[in-house]
């Protein structure tokens, strides 16, 4: 470790100037002393707390014939497409009245899963519209996505100015489309089902069965393709498609939050699933239906089918999945973050929940035996759901809290914690600390600190994690575009295990508020709880920083000292012994050093807390720091995980990126990228480094 800095003090008597002068060599430490820590202590775990809903009938005077699609528009109105073919606009207003948006009965060919299946607005031009159909061309049935215009600066559309923009023969009379709508950046998706009659047209890219599309209505005509589809090109799969492998997927959302979309996928004869969808995934209809796996070992092993989050089987209660919305807002907070869906044949309504700290989703009812079928969700202006109802005389119902909802004694306000004050200030009884190789979050300067009881210290594994007693808090302050956004706390609770709590800060800048589901502050998007502990893993010692390797080195500290952590720490009582580093400290990506080493410290804090023994899900990688190349797993290895399309792939192929799935995976957006969660903007200048590195490999010693 390297020797602290000295402190001269000169000291001289006034009487003896020939004496020499004493000089204190006691070192000045950035940590004189263990602050007290009474306050920032970890608290009771967030009580898992029902929520007691109910349905509200709203804008009672509209009754809809068979509704299909529901649009909630500024500055306040629901437009509501129904099978036959007739749109209707009606203002959300209990004295509203509905009125005809436009007329396409003569052309939609509404019978049985056919007809009018889709609307959206387009995001910028108030009057453009964009519709989804069946239709007979010459007796064949066909699929039709077409714009309609109005004339009248947009309280109705001209059926006469339809555009088609795309079509679809059909070889069967189910699984026709859904939902269509447009996603952040401004492109269409659409969904469209296996075709029926040929369910293994789900398999084949180059189809549109069985898949969502995306394309760029602005960009060309009728479309062009938008650049980062996953084949812009043609080559390897079709250049409209986003995702594959979908059975009937009637029903989706994008979560209005994080832009992720999620897709409620009917299933046959057994299984209906929810799966959040992303880029490229491949979510494994026909060879699977859900959970459930009915062809051979090799198919069924497939590591490039992407299985659902939630599948259940079908009994009496459930049928057929109708997805769905992640509720966003304000009036149920207890749903905070949470998937809501519901079934076609058994009416319920259900919430999808992710464990914080086990990772595994799950379902419970909210509503059972509802009196009306929901057909389709709507969200309102203000995130609040409305559930379209499916019937000759269906309305428009509202999810609404069911009396006084029972509140958690967790925090609400990050001042409550003990933590953090009201402005952003931390308590005295936390120490400040850094790390050698900072984890990418999308270019946003942290602040960390940790916190221990009084009497209590830290001790290090063999491994060099950190092991912090119960009670014990971390703290980390994310500041975007120079404004504190997030604060983000860990906790030791009193049963041994950690869990992760985000706070948003308010525009004010005063005090921040706790966002179990989630939240968005000026573009920086906070993770929902349960996302917390998908890094922050249990073999990497839940605290991925606190480890010798990356606190092995100086730190500057608010007195204005620089010294070495660890002797500080053990000078200030916050280690009992000098600890014996497994590795060598890592190294700056960023800063000086080989390109090898900073690529390998960079792998193991963005990749290392996942891919190291202990976590192996689908892959057996061992990307920390200190484990030789020829080891990890990765080297010159085929990928067991998908060769995204990429030929005669290898994880890393010395001396070619191009053949290097895991650069491939660190510049993807969508389902194949990594890491998986924490990051939505690409870290250009790791991936840079990574690509140098690799392209310098000349084997795998």
């Amino acid at each position: 470790m390297p020797t602290l800095l000295l402190s001269l003090i000169v000291c001289a008597t006034p009487d003896s100037k020939d004496t020499p002068p004493v000089v204190d060599t006691a070192p000045v430490w950035g940590l004189p002393a263990r602050p007290a820590n009474p306050d920032c202590l970890a608290v009771a775990r967030p009580a898992v707390v029902g929520a007691e809903v109910s349905l509200q009938r709203i804008v009672p005077n509209a009754s809809f014939n068979q509704a299909t699609a529901a649009v909630w528009i500024e500055p306040g109105a629901f437009v509501v497409a129904e099978k036959g073919g007739v749109i209707w606009a009606v203002d959300d207003d209990e004295a509203a009245s509905p009125r005809v948006f436009v007329d396409l009965s003569d052309r939609v060919y509404a019978d049985g899963e056919r007809g009018l299946l889709g609307v959206a607005p387009h995001p910028s031009r108030a009057d453009e519209w964009i519709v989804s159909y069946t239709g007979l061309v010459d007796s064949q049935l066909t699929s039709f996505i077409s714009r309609l215009t109005s004339k009248d600066g947009g309280l109705s559309l001209d059926p006469s100015s339809e555009e088609v923009i795309l079509r679809l023969d059909q070889p069967a009379k189910n699984h026709n489309g859904g939902r269509i709508g447009f996603d952040h950046e401004g492109m269409l998706r659409i969904a469209f089902g296996d075709g029926g009659d040929d369910a293994w047209a789900a398999q084949d890219p180059q189809s549109w069965y069985g898949k969502i599309l995306r394309i760029d209505l602005d960009g060309g005509s009728p479309y062009s393709i938008p650049v980062d589809n996953p084949w812009p090109d043609g080559v390897g799969g079709a250049p409209e498609v986003w995702a594959m492998g979908l059975r009937n997927p009637w029903g989706w959302s994008l979560d209005r939050l994080t832009g992720e979309m999620w897709v409620g996928d009917v299933g046959g004869a057994r299984e209906e699933e929810v799966s959040r969808v992303a880029r490229g995934g491949n979510y494994g209809w026909p060879i699977y239906e859900g959970s459930y796996c009915g062809r051979s070992e090799e198919e069924c092993g497939d590591p490039a089918l992407i299985p659902p989050l939630h599948a259940y089987a079908h009994d009496a209660d459930a049928r057929s999945v109708v997805g769905g919305v992640v509720y966003r807002g304000s009036a149920i907070p207890n749903l905070a973050g949470m998937y809501l869906f519901s079934d076609f044949v058994v009416p319920t309504l259900q919430a999808l929940r992710q464990d914080p700290e086990t990772g595994v989703w799950s379902a419970s009812t909210l509503l059972s035996a509802m009196d009306g079928r929901t057909v389709t969700f709507v969200e309102d202006g203000d995130g609040e759901v409305i559930l379209v109802e499916y019937s000759s005389e269906g309305g428009l119902w509202r999810l609404m809290p069911a009396g006084e909802a029972t509140a958690s004694s967790f925090p609400t306000r990050l001042s409550e914690t003990g933590c953090v004050g009201p402005g952003g200030e931390v308590s005295a009884g936390l120490i400040p600390y850094g790390v050698n190789a900072p984890f990418w979050s999308d270019g946003a300067e942290k602040g960390r600190w940790f916190g221990l009881p009084d009497g209590e210290s830290l001790t290090f594994d063999a491994t060099g994690r950190a092991e912090l007693p119960i009670g014990s808090v971390v703290v980390k302050h994310f500041w975007a575009s120079e404004r504190l956004v997030e604060t983000r706390l860990l906790m030791r609770h009193d049963d041994g295990g950690w869990a992760g709590y985000s706070y948003a800060w308010q525009d004010d800048g005063e005090d921040a508020i706790f966002a179990p589901g989630g939240a968005e502050v000026h573009g920086w998007l906070l993770p929902d709880q349960a996302s917390c502990l998908t890094c922050h893993t249990a073999s990497a010692g839940r605290v991925l920083g606190l480890e010798l390797s990356q606190l092995d080195g100086e730190f500057l500290y608010p007195n204005g000292v620089v010294g070495d952590q660890l002797e500080t720490w053990l000078h200030a009582g916050l280690i009992q012994s000098a600890p014996s580093p497994a590795a060598p400290p890592l190294v700056d990506p960023a800063g000086e050093g080989s390109v090898e080493d900073r690529a390998r410290s960079w792998l193991h804090t963005n990749c290392g807390s996942c891919h190291r023994p202990g976590e192996q899900d689908r892959v057996s990688l061992d990307l920390r720091w200190g484990v030789p190349l020829g080891e990890t797993g990765a080297c010159d290895v085929a990928p067991s995980a998908g060769d995204l399309g990429i030929d005669d792939a290898r994880v890393i192929a010395p001396g070619d990126p191009a053949r290097s799935v895991l650069i491939a995976r660190i510049e993807d957006s969508g389902a194949a990228k990594m890491p998986p969660v924490g990051v939505n903007t690409l870290d250009a200048e790791g991936l840079a480094l990574i690509s140098a590195w690799v392209e310098g490999l000349t084997g795998c010693e």
